[in-house]
């Protein structure tokens, strides 16, 4: 499965009054309903936001693990920081989640109950994960959490990562040699879906 089913699932299994699905902010709009509350309740213009990027930049400050209060320390005089936290406080009063709260739930589901996560670390014994070079932070750490054993195999290519507006870096694929001791790397050198032009003019850019 996806990371967000696979970790959804999960949660819904041990917690599922806490992660039931009628609270799910599935929408953008269900979103932007909470960002105009949140704007209203610290005196923001709705002027001053442009609330799809409002909420992209939410989503990327979490997928690389930072609250409100990290952000703070970098942008004390900003809009967004306090906005930030204004929009999760509304969302934990009213019982509501995101798609990256599924993913952030389960990371601190798992630190904060370590015999259920040896379980699932037994469990999940073989771990294969595909387009790694778009993983991003939490989605590395919950790696790090179950992937205990040696049978890890990841696919990826650093030249190929388009998520780094959610987050994402070549670096967790390019440091992996680092992390985990006998690690095997297999170039896949030959590309038999292409055509000739294609593979040069995409060698010419990279």
């Amino acid at each position: 499965g996806t990371f967000h089913s696979v970790f959804y699932r999960i949660l819904r299994y041990h917690e599922p009054m806490r992660w039931d699905s009628a609270k799910l902010l599935s929408h953008e709009w269900k979103k932007e309903v909470l960002l105009r509350q949140a704007a209203k309740s610290l005196g923001i213009s709705e002027q001053e936001i442009v609330f799809d990027e409002m909420l992209q930049t939410f989503s990327f400050y979490k997928n690389q693990g930072k609250t409100p209060d990290d952000l703070l320390k970098t942008e004390p005089n900003g809009i967004t920081a306090p906005l930030y936290q204004a929009y999760e406080t509304l969302k934990q009063e009213e019982g509501l989640f995101d798609f990256d709260d599924m993913l952030l739930g389960c990371l601190q589901f798992f630190r904060d109950n370590p015999t259920i996560l040896a379980n699932y670390q037994q469990r999940f014994r073989y771990m294969m994960i595909d387009e790694f070079q778009d993983i991003n932070w939490v989605q590395y750490e919950l790696i790090q959490l179950l992937g205990i054993s040696s049978n890890l195999c990841v696919v990826g290519d650093d030249d190929q990562t388009i998520y780094s507006f959610r987050g994402s870096s070549p670096s967790f694929l390019l440091d992996m040699k680092e992390k985990i001791a006998g690690l095997e790397t297999i170039v896949l050198s030959t590309n038999y879906r292409s055509s000739h032009e294609i593979v040069e003019a995409s060698k010419r850019l990279i």
